[in-house]
């Protein structure tokens, strides 16, 4: 556990709710392609991926990085990608071969019974759209990490709520809260809204601790009175924290919130 200052680790025995971020924090942050569903019959779904991992392999997202992966692996060739854009909590768009290319998570309205169903088993689904027209579904599954649901329970039972925070969709969310025993689910939140999530959790008299892993969770880290990230996750968060574990273990979580605790009542007591 490397503690950046005195402040915050004096603020952690004062903390009662912990907010967590799902991808690379509760899990592995390894995901996997699991399904491709091809909507578009004209379009096989190696050629699907052909266009969706050019694109993604410009990205630094997780999920971008597992389709581009995923190519590789079925020893697909990447094709020349041009415009390529990155649309925060969104997406990609970019040019293949003068296509337009759109990858982006699903509206939440979006009433395809498909999406639904892969959704609903915990699974992250992408859409792939050319030149404007829906082609398919990727949907990607990522491994809880082994000791999340033991590190959860300890933080119960030192009476802190714990939260998890994600721009994943609602469902997924769900799925993966309810295999861990947390308390609140917030999903769907953009990147921009996660600080704004953190505060409207501090206006409830929350005293909050933070853990996240990538870019998108700095400034939450930063609102949050605690910020914790893992060594494992992005260098802007980890210089967004005050906290970084080590190789990633939420469990440490507990463990520094009780050292904290334990430092209080010293310095109480020799008062």
């Amino acid at each position: 556990i490397l503690i950046k200052n005195a402040e915050s680790f004096e603020l952690l025995s004062k903390v009662n709710t912990v907010v967590l971020d799902k991808t690379g924090t509760l899990t592995k942050g390894a995901p996997e392609v699991v399904d491709i569903i091809i909507h578009d019959k004209s379009y096989t779904s190696d050629i699907l991926i052909q266009y969706a991992a050019s694109v993604e392999k410009l990205s630094e997202h997780p999920l971008a990085q597992a389709i581009a992966q995923y190519a590789v692996t079925m020893k697909i060739p990447h094709l020349q990608v041009t415009d390529f854009t990155a649309l925060e909590g969104v997406g990609v768009k970019a040019t293949v071969e003068g296509h337009k290319m759109y990858i982006h998570k699903p509206e939440s309205n979006d009433s395809d019974k498909k999406l639904k169903e892969l959704q609903q088993q915990g699974k992250t689904v992408v859409v792939v759209e050319i030149d404007g027209k829906n082609v398919g579904l990727v949907s990607l599954s990522d491994t809880v990490k082994d000791n999340a649901k033991s590190a959860i329970e300890k933080l119960h039972s030192m009476h802190i709520e714990v939260i998890m925070l994600t721009g994943d969709n609602t469902h997924a969310a769900h799925y993966i809260a309810k295999q861990l025993g947390i308390d609140k689910v917030i999903a769907e939140v953009l990147p921009a809204e996660k600080a704004g999530k953190i505060k409207e959790l501090q206006s409830k008299n929350k005293v909050v601790a933070m853990a996240g892993d990538g870019i998108n969770d700095a400034p939450a880290l930063v609102q949050a009175e605690v910020g914790i990230a893992m060594a494992t996750g992005t260098d802007v968060a980890i210089e967004s924290a005050d906290i970084t574990l080590i190789h990633g273990d939420i469990s440490k979580i507990s463990q520094v919130i009780d050292l904290s605790r334990s430092t209080m009542l010293t310095v109480k007591q020799n008062l």
